[in-house]
């Protein structure tokens, strides 16, 4: 945002100088469509990038949180699969769900995070991730129930992979 200072002085040197405003109002006209072409080719590939890898194609496993902090964070660690043989899975959205079970009663949900998990899993590879999670609410959980936690894919993103 720096660059918009030289507006004004753009302005003054046009004012100041007529034989020089078309050019410069020229220039000012190409900036201008290279600056809008860069915008709408990054709008492009990002809205081109949560559709290229579906939900069947990520296979989750070994997904474990642990306590962090009496705050709520935990660390989330597990494998992700990517099973596309077209596409570099780059980025992974997901929701977890902590719930608390009691003996003989339905699965009550306590807390819930959402990860945003920056990836470089190329097609048909795995990695292992580690990804601080955060769910509000659980620093009051006491007692002797066990916390199930579940895990939903929200969204992919993924890029061209070269070979």
């Amino acid at each position: 945002m720096k660059w918009l200072v030289l507006i004004p002085i753009i302005i003054f040197i046009a004012h100041k100088y007529p034989n020089i405003r078309k050019p410069l109002a020229t220039i000012a006209l190409v900036l201008v469509a290279c600056i809008t072409y860069i915008l709408y080719e990054k709008h492009a590939e990002e809205s081109a990038s949560k559709t290229r890898i579906k939900i069947n194609d990520i296979e989750l496993s070994d997904i474990k949180l642990v306590v962090q902090n009496e705050t709520g964070v935990y660390k989330m660690t597990g494998k992700i699969k990517n099973k596309s043989e077209k596409y570099n899975l780059s980025e992974i959205k997901l929701r977890a769900t902590m719930c608390e079970t009691c003996q003989g009663q339905k699965n009550e949900i306590i807390g819930e995070g959402i990860a945003d998990i920056t990836c470089d899993i190329p097609p048909m590879q795995s990695r292992y991730i580690e990804e601080n999670i955060i769910f509000s609410g659980l620093d009051n959980v006491k007692g002797t129930h066990s916390l199930v936690s579940k895990y939903y894919i929200l969204e992919l993103k993924g890029t061209e992979w070269f070979k």
